[in-house]
């Protein structure tokens, strides 16, 4: 067991990933968080969100004693030398990062500040934060403190968070002193990816940019799908053959519905607004986020031109969450296109293996709208099946059986699940993406 305690102050997506992540390396971790509700699921051993590998390492950890959760940030702050924030960061429909929860965060760790601690970013911040964060802790420290402020992104994928953390590709720290450098470094030694070190402004910009730049991937794919729908071309051959570049690779180029979940489309639409607050010209982002935000308009298009107008039409909905392995629907493609339906006075019905009961809270508003078991009870009478997440279970799901209950064969799949040869074979009118 390492001597030095680590604190996580958020436990959603990010934070608890983090947590059970820091305990498996072998640190004593603190962790807290504002949902009470959250809060008491955690120390009843129970993880409040589904995350492929999290359940059993919380469990492992919670017994070992490696791991245990506090009510408040003060405790946190008594026991732990170095406090990560992982709590949430909304934004306005501006793209303005709303920082209330770090500032929250932030006061607190400063009025219980006693000794040396470093407060490390980890939530998606805009850049110029930490300075931020140093001059509230210096505002509300009740004494002169010595303290570092540090930065260090998380580059984790939702499902596969846990293993993203425990095999990470490089290590990004931004920090103002040795001494917060030689802490947060002996934190992440057992790891042998680059390790790379800069300044906090730097970091802050990192993420950001990393984000965009991968959602400027999926929104070029789906441009060029686009382009393959209108001359009958392949868009998986065209992806292929670019992949094929070692320049380029084959990560991010597959398309789709595109881009949903809490990072991409918040974090675009945050470094949109940076760059104009700034006056820095990001129209190419901007282009970006517009081609993404068409896509649900160009699937229920493809959609009415199979079953005409969609009021009073029974539709099935085959996938919720954003991606498959999660059951995270924020800002969910899927959940948008239900609600656009509804809106449209169609008749759905849902099916997701994990994020179901996300949905149902999501969309407890709605009517004409039922939550089945199974991906067969969504077929039962419907005239379209659209699949809006590539969750593997129903790529083998059996075509005839879910045919034979529908009113009508008809498959729009948003995520190029299935082979079009093979569902066409079944008896279905079938539209994918880009491909004839």
């Amino acid at each position: 067991m390492n001597t030095t305690k680590i604190g996580v102050i958020g436990l959603g997506y990010v934070g608890l990933p983090s947590a059970v992540g820091f305990a498996e390396l072998g640190f004593s971790v603190v962790g807290t968080d504002n949902n009470t509700t959250h809060l008491k699921t955690l120390k009843n051993g129970l993880s409040p969100l589904y995350e492929p590998g999290l359940q059993s390492l919380l469990t492992k950890h919670l017994q070992s004693g490696s791991l245990e959760f506090k009510n408040t940030i003060a405790e946190v702050v008594k026991n732990t030398q170095i406090i990560f924030i992982c709590v949430g960061t909304p934004q306005s429909d501006s793209g303005q990062t709303n920082l209330s929860y770090v500032e929250q965060a932030v006061i607190s760790i400063a009025k219980n500040l006693r000794e040396y601690r470093i407060i490390v970013e980890k939530s998606t911040v805009p850049v110029n934060t930490a300075e931020w964060i140093r001059e509230t802790i210096h505002n509300y420290a009740k004494s002169q403190v010595d303290f570092d402020v540090a930065s260090n992104p998380e580059f984790l994928r939702e499902s596969s968070a846990v293993y993203d953390f425990l095999n990470p590709d490089r290590i990004v720290l931004g920090v103002e002193s040795q001494r917060a450098e030689k802490s947060l470094k002996n934190l992440y030694k057992s790891f042998t990816c680059p390790i790379f070190t800069t300044d906090l402004k730097t970091v802050e910009i990192i993420k950001h940019a990393s984000n965009s730049f991968l959602a400027t991937r999926i929104s070029f794919i789906n441009m060029i799908s686009d382009l393959c729908e209108a001359t009958g071309a392949d868009v998986t051959k065209v992806s292929e053959g670019m992949g094929l570049d070692p320049r380029i690779g084959q990560d991010y180029l597959e398309a789709g519905i595109g881009y949903g979940g809490y990072c991409l489309p918040k974090d675009i639409r945050a470094f949109i607004h940076i760059g104009e607050t700034l006056g820095v010209d990001f129209s190419l982002l901007n282009k970006v986020e517009q081609i993404n935000n068409n896509r649900l308009d160009r699937l229920i298009a493809n959609l009415k031109n199979q079953i005409g107008e969609v009021k009073d039409k029974h539709i099935g909905i085959l996938g919720l969450s954003f991606k498959p392995g999660t059951d995270d629907i924020r800002m969910s493609p899927g959940i948008n296109i239900v609600k656009q339906l509804n809106k449209m006075g169609s008749i759905i019905k849902l099916h997701d293996p994990k994020s179901i009961d996300n949905a149902r809270n999501e969309l407890k508003y709605l009517t004409n709208i039922t939550f089945c078991e199974s991906a067969y009870d969504v077929s039962i009478k419907s005239e379209a099946l659209i699949i809006l997440t590539g969750w593997p279970e129903y790529k083998n799901l059996d075509l005839q059986k879910l045919g034979k209950r529908m009113a009508k064969r008809i498959m729009i799949d948003g995520r190029n699940l299935f082979s079009p040869n093979e569902v066409r074979e079944n008896g279905f009118i079938y539209h994918s993406v880009g491909r004839p």
